[in-house]
């Protein structure tokens, strides 16, 4: 399996707006991108 697991600072700068890491999941399909439980709990 193959992707991008998205950490909880990854998660919360997307929150915040930071254009980079919206730019980049933007790029990606996002059948590839996870999360972990505690970011879902978050």
């Amino acid at each position: 399996m193959k992707g991008y697991l998205l950490d909880t600072s990854i998660c919360i700068f997307l929150l915040r707006g930071n254009r980079a890491i919206e730019e980049k999941l933007n790029s990606v399909d996002t059948d590839n991108c996870y999360i972990t439980d505690a970011v879902l709990m978050f």
